[in-house]
């Protein structure tokens, strides 16, 4: 995007860390801004006085208006309490003008927006970014060196996620297959795990048995789960919804939670999902959808023979 608009539009990069403050993210806009010629931020910035996230929207709008520029946030996910508020600000401040876009990049979805602004005013337009193509994601391992036979496994292993072919391919041309998915596992362990309540973390457990997209009813099993849990789950990148009301979880997720089970759990666990496998297989063919009836009979007996 940033290659496609240099030359046309000033174009401003802020890759947002654990640490930032909203004055961190807000003084280098407005040394971005002041390059451009516009110094009202910067001067409200650097001036005497009390630095009030209230007291930057009147400079922050009076500097955008008439500037032609893309704003760009990187690793909004990381951004603190407050960076959001002053995201949200700057947010209330482009729908005034026209001129200027942001564009924030995000593992999970940003919190300092609302479904109305996406879905009524259509101030926001969310882009799920997909998986890689094959080809993209044969282009990745070959350049880490990685063994032509042992490419494909990963390349499905990694549901082409770019980071988990990256950690993938750590591992080596001959040690990639076991020191790769290691890698991911510890990832997950530290990064996605932690993160998740009793709740959402028994979703997944459950959503790892099915091999196809289901319907929210198929993952609500847990007690106390509900609609909103998927929701969350969703927001963080966890489940990818494929259609209307359908989730599925990312391979390599799949794999992570089956893994850590205990007998009993597991146990517990296949007593739902081959039941409502087998009901939803009957559903699907009433309807006339032959296809995601085998789909569901398949995946059934993929978790029974596994048992």
């Amino acid at each position: 995007v940033c290659e496609s608009l240099r030359g046309k539009q000033s174009l401003f990069w802020r890759q947002i860390r654990h640490w930032d403050t909203a004055m961190d993210v807000a003084y280098r806009l407005g040394a971005f801004l002041k390059a451009m010629g516009r110094t009202e931020l910067h001067a409200a910035l650097v001036g005497k006085g009390m630095k009030e996230m209230a007291r930057l929207e009147e400079p922050l709008a009076a500097d955008l208006a008439g500037a032609s520029a893309l704003l760009v946030f990187d690793d909004a996910q990381n951004a603190s309490h407050e960076t959001m508020m002053f995201l949200s600000l700057l947010l209330r401040t482009l729908r005034r003008q026209q001129e200027t876009s942001a564009l924030i990049l995000s593992r999970t979805v940003p919190a300092f927006y609302s479904r109305r602004e996406v879905a009524v005013e259509g101030l926001i337009l969310e882009f799920a970014l997909p998986a890689l193509d094959p080809a993209s994601s044969e282009s990745i391992l070959a350049a880490s060196d990685i063994a032509a036979d042992v490419r494909e496994p990963l390349i499905k292993a990694s549901g082409g996620n770019p980071l988990f072919l990256k950690l993938l391919a750590l591992g080596g041309t001959h040690e990639a297959p076991r020191r790769g998915w290691g890698t991911v596992e510890a990832y997950i362990a530290e990064e996605i795990e932690p993160a998740l309540d009793s709740v959402e973390r028994g979703c997944l457990q459950l959503a790892s048995f099915y091999d196809v997209s289901v319907p929210s009813r198929g993952l609500l099993h847990e007690r106390e789960a509900t609609a909103k849990t998927l929701v969350d789950l969703h927001k963080k990148g966890l489940l990818t919804a494929t259609e209307s009301d359908r989730y599925i979880l990312h391979d390599s997720l799949r794999d992570y939670f089956q893994q850590g089970l205990s007998t009993e759990r597991r146990t517990a666990l296949v007593a739902i999902v081959i039941p409502w496998l087998l009901r939803e297989a009957e559903t699907c063919a009433t309807e006339g959808r032959p296809l995601d009836a085998i789909a569901c009979l398949g995946n059934a007996l993929s978790v029974d023979t596994y048992e």
